[in-house]
């Protein structure tokens, strides 16, 4: 009497692992583009949330765009006027202060932080390429930084004009 053992033969093994690999061939790049899909998501979520509070910022300062004026520490036009104008009290004035001063420094903060980019070259930037120009504004193939802002018309983009991983150029239409 001849008893069989219980183990996997060495082709149906390789049959296994044939089959594992076509199933990884078809998730991985699935589970990268849905990596890419929250990155755009997040983008469009970032811009809204800045944009709004731009906004928010020229109702209350006359219709003044930040960075238009300088923050009391920092030059009109600058990065740092923009970021400390968004995310520290201001006065109508426009200058800054860090510290909770309502009968002084009324408005604000209107975002906690300038956010960071998502993709792109500039990933995990937060710095912002203040222009003065009047014109519309265009994304960069290679930023150095993750945002552009136009203090004279208000207009806020992703700085970035790319390709997609569908091959598609996008994100400058942000």
């Amino acid at each position: 009497m001849r008893h069989e053992s219980p183990a996997f033969s060495l082709v149906e093994l390789v049959i296994v692992i044939v089959i594992i690999g076509i199933i990884a061939a078809i998730a991985v790049p699935r589970v990268s583009r849905a990596g890419e899909a929250a990155a755009e998501a997040s983008i469009t979520y970032n811009l809204q949330a800045v944009r709004t509070a731009i906004e928010l910022y020229a109702a209350e300062h006359g219709g003044v765009y930040p960075a238009a004026n300088g923050d009391g520490t920092h030059s009109a036009g600058t990065r740092r006027a923009f970021q400390h104008q968004l995310t520290r009290y201001t006065n109508e004035q426009g200058l800054a202060s860090s510290s909770l001063d309502r009968a002084n420094f009324p408005y604000g903060p209107y975002l906690v932080i300038v956010p960071t980019a998502p993709l792109g070259p500039a990933k995990g930037d937060g710095r912002v390429n203040v222009k003065s120009a009047g014109t519309p504004l265009s994304g960069n193939a290679n930023p150095s930084r993750a945002w552009k802002f136009d203090n004279v018309t208000g207009e806020f983009i992703f700085n970035y004009r790319g390709v997609s991983s569908d091959g598609v150029t996008k994100y400058e239409e942000w």
